[in-house]
């Protein structure tokens, strides 16, 4: 590569299987651009770090001990970075021909974009759904208390299950998953919050590029596989919603008010109650919506 414009900064934690695969549609497929991979590797067990060193020694590889979450993780790979252009890209992602020199190119020459994500798909090739409107206390609370499991109408704008992906446009926010933004914005905006150990990060970042007049976009006109929060699949339903209930009030504490993440607080322990309650019911398979 003569000149790096874009570092591909990937945080993976122990799913080897499917990180190889991404290296491999990433350094396998056309891409029409100069780019570099940093993978961060947060004290995976199951042999991640010696596939990366042995099969892609090229790769910048940063390896830590111990798990220091998402958001942190993705600052040690942007720190290394050369690229003018920094995407965040999941460990469970394959990548299409063209992919990077596409959304890379529609960012460069529109004026006042600040992230750019684009059309993901599910396994099967089906719409996966990335993009949300920005939190509020209304359906974050419907979250926690789990009414949406009976009543999914309940989220629907929040979800945006109108959204249609054959369209470029502007939006609250978008997945993580596939996540561009420039060096510059990156440095200027100070990267993503350290105080997030896993989710709201991406969503955080992008309220504030919002709150000063840059652009959040959907690329309809490149796509990418995602399998879909595969590193934490592992963990079981009751630490994974303490770890999401902490990156939500936290986001709270910055974006609500004093009154709502008052009341986000209190309603913490019913939650953790109706989120044992709902597990047992998948435990039987017992589906509420039906």
């Amino acid at each position: 590569m003569s000149e790096v414009k874009l570092s591909v900064v990937i945080v993976s934690w122990n799913v080897c299987d499917l990180l190889e695969k991404c290296l491999y549609s990433l350094l396998n497929t056309q891409q029409n651009i100069d780019f570099e991979i940093i993978v961060v590797d947060n004290g995976s067990s199951d042999g991640t770090v010696w596939m990366v060193k042995d099969k892609y020694p090229n790769i910048k590889l940063i390896a830590n001990e111990d798990n220091q979450g998402f958001a942190r993780g993705c600052h040690q790979g942007a720190d290394k970075a050369i690229g003018d252009f920094l995407l965040f890209l999941n460990d469970d992602i394959i990548v299409f021909d063209n992919t990077l020199s596409k959304t890379v190119e529609y960012f460069k020459n529109t004026q006042n974009v600040g992230v750019l994500g684009t059309k993901i798909l599910n396994s099967d090739k089906t719409i996966q759904e990335s993009v949300r409107s920005f939190p509020s206390f209304y359906d974050q609370f419907i979250i926690l208390s789990k009414l949406h499991n009976f009543w999914p109408r309940l989220l629907l704008k929040y979800l945006r299950k109108d959204f249609d992906y054959t369209k470029i446009q502007n939006v609250d926010q978008v997945m993580g998953a596939y996540f561009l933004t420039s060096k510059n914005i990156w440095n200027s905006f100070g990267g993503f919050d350290k105080n997030f150990y896993i989710w709201y990060e991406e969503v955080d970042f992008c309220k504030r590029l919002h709150d000063q007049g840059l652009e959040i976009v959907y690329y309809s006109d490149a796509s990418i596989i995602h399998h879909g929060g595969a590193s934490f699949k592992q963990l079981r339903a009751l630490p994974e919603q303490k770890m999401l209930n902490k990156s939500l009030l936290y986001y709270a504490k910055k974006h609500f008010s004093n009154l709502e993440y008052l009341l986000l607080n209190l309603f913490i322990p019913i939650n953790l109650i109706f989120t044992f309650l709902v597990s047992i019911l998948d435990k039987f398979n017992i589906n509420p919506k039906k």
